[in-house]
Formats: C-alpha cells, structure tokens, sequence
C-alpha cells in the first residue's frame, strides 16, 4: 500500500511539472516557474514565468542600465550634423553666439536645456544709446545675435541698430 502511495504521489508531481507552459517572449521560450531577465533600451527586466505561461516583470525590480556606466556601452550614440555622441554623455556645440550644452541619452535622443546655454559673443559693457536694439515678442535684444524658445522651437535671430530683426534658423528643443 505505501509502494502505491509513493507511486501516485510521484505521478501527481510529474502531471502537476507538465501542466505548466513555457513562457514565451519574441520568440525566445522561458521554463515556468522560474525567473528570466531581458534588457530593452535603457532598462533590464527581472521577470518571473508563471505556470500559466504568462509572466510579469514588477517595476521594483526592474533597472535602469543607462545610469551604469559600465553599460554605456549599450547606448545608442547621438548624431548632430554628421558628429556623433556616446550615449550616457555630455557633449557641447557652438552655434553663432551660442554654446549649447547637452545631454545624449542613451536611447539616442538628446537633450540641451536652454538653462545651461552660455552666450559666447563679447557685449559691450556700456550700452550703445545709439542702437536701441529691437522688441520680439514683447522681450527687448540689444543689437547682434540672440535666440529666444517658442514652445519646441529654439529660434536664432539678429536684430539691427534701427530696431528690426531677422530670424534665419531654428531647432527642436522638445
């Protein structure tokens, strides 16, 4: 009778592990009941496989590889006008009278807040009351070059001593 009962047992256990369904993701299989990890972008999934053959990755446990240095490596690099940018990175360019400093993430995106743009080009210490400058939108630029944000656009402008202004470029900031 216990031989019987061990038996059934061990055949319980048996139906019981091949019940249970592989989880699948793009096409790579994972046992169930176990846990699997995958890295996508900036972020590496710890998940677990569920008998069901679903699985869920909690965001408690899942990383950002992009703040690692170590993983910079796996960043997509940034291209501005044909130069290129490690990802994870800072990088700076000069566009007439500015210096623009900015992020290159590692998705390949970047990023140059207008808060760490520096103006390169020597003003006057004394105001010139000869050349008043010009007003754009209601803001007042001294002669010369300067840009000012319009929502998403970054907007380069020179404005004349008789107070009228031409904008020839712009770019994306969102």
């Amino acid at each position: 009778m216990q031989k019987l009962l061990i038996l059934f047992f061990f055949l319980c256990l048996i139906y019981t592990a091949d019940s249970c369904m592989d989880c699948r993701r793009n096409g790579v299989s994972y046992r169930s009941n176990s846990d699997f990890s995958f890295d996508e972008g900036c972020y590496r999934f710890n998940c677990q496989c569920n008998c069901d053959g679903s699985w869920n990755c909690p965001s408690f446990r899942t990383q950002n590889i992009c703040r690692n240095p170590s993983v910079s490596n796996r960043c997509q690099k940034c291209q501005r006008k044909g130069v290129e940018y490690p990802g994870n990175s800072d990088f700076s360019f000069d566009e007439g009278c500015y210096r623009f400093n900015c992020q290159c993430n590692c998705d390949g995106s970047w990023d140059c807040p207008s808060t760490r743009t520096q103006n390169i080009c020597r003003r006057p210490q004394v105001p010139d009351r000869s050349c008043p400058g010009c007003t754009v939108k209601g803001r007042n630029y001294p002669a010369g070059q300067f840009y000012y944000d319009d929502v998403c656009l970054r907007i380069f402008c020179e404005c004349d001593c008789n107070g009228s202004y031409k904008c020839s470029s712009d770019m994306n900031i969102c």
